[in-house]
């Protein structure tokens, strides 16, 4: 049985060949941005202090700090390759996403929370998912936890991959996207999206699509400045191209 995730699905549509290496090859990173690490610590986070209300205990501000300061420390000491970016300055972004998240009113009306799903696409062939949330108010919804530079357009959750997959995964047609922005004053944003059957049909062409490439060993490298810039495999992938890249932007900063 051939099982894909989201993460696979659109890692493969971002660059065959960062697939390859990431989840056929599974080297070891090169190096990693701090983004990464902030936003699994914070989803951890959250899920802790929601697990936590629904025990009736009721954590303050500085309480989940700290679980998320230790979670983002635990990752770093894990992550065995250069992470890019200060960790105190992301400890201090986590604190004020989190006093933003709680001013916001938390999240309410959790009736799961990260459920494992699977849902069959063709012979051989699964989908496979944790989903974060599932709340289940008037109408039942998936809520997705999302940390990002910016706020989210509404288009962007229309569009989204994950959404459609979380849809197909559990037959909810409501997603929510709750968006915890990375910014000097944080907000939480929500937006929801509704999945049709012509998104999902859409969704399965693509996974048929994506399986059978892959079958095909069919891993080409999709080179560009938003995909390689900060890759994790960008020396073992580009070679001396990756380091005159990086010498020529280097030379650039210093101009």
């Amino acid at each position: 049985m051939r099982r894909y995730s989201y993460s696979k699905i659109s890692t493969y549509l971002r660059c065959p060949r960062l697939y390859r290496l990431r989840y056929e090859d599974r080297l070891e990173p090169e190096r990693l941005s701090l983004a990464l690490p902030l936003g699994s610590a914070m989803h951890d986070c959250l899920q802790w202090e929601v697990a936590e209300r629904g025990r009736g205990r009721e954590v303050g501000a500085g309480e989940i700090h700290e679980v998320f300061r230790a979670l983002l420390m635990a990752r770093l000491e894990i992550a065995g390759c250069p992470v890019s970016g200060e960790p105190e300055e992301a400890s201090e972004t986590g604190r004020r996403m989190i006093e933003a998240y709680i001013a916001w009113g938390r999240l309410q009306d959790i009736a799961t929370i990260e459920g494992e799903h699977l849902a069959p696409i063709d012979e051989g062939i699964e989908l496979e998912g944790r989903i974060d949330f599932v709340r289940d108010g008037e109408e039942v919804e998936i809520l997705e936890l999302k940390t990002a530079a910016r706020a989210w357009s509404q288009s962007q959750a229309d569009l989204n991959l994950q959404a459609a997959c979380y849809s197909l995964l559990t037959g909810i047609e409501k997603v929510r996207f709750i968006v915890l922005t990375k910014t000097k004053s944080p907000k939480v944003q929500e937006i929801l999206t509704s999945c049709s059957w012509e998104r999902l049909d859409l969704l399965r062409d693509t996974i048929r699509e994506v399986d059978a490439a892959i079958r095909a060993r069919s891993f080409p490298r999709n080179v560009s400045p938003m995909n390689c810039a900060g890759c994790e495999f960008r020396d073992q992938c580009l070679g001396t191209l990756a380091c005159v890249g990086a010498a020529d932007t280097d030379m650039r900063h210093s101009a």
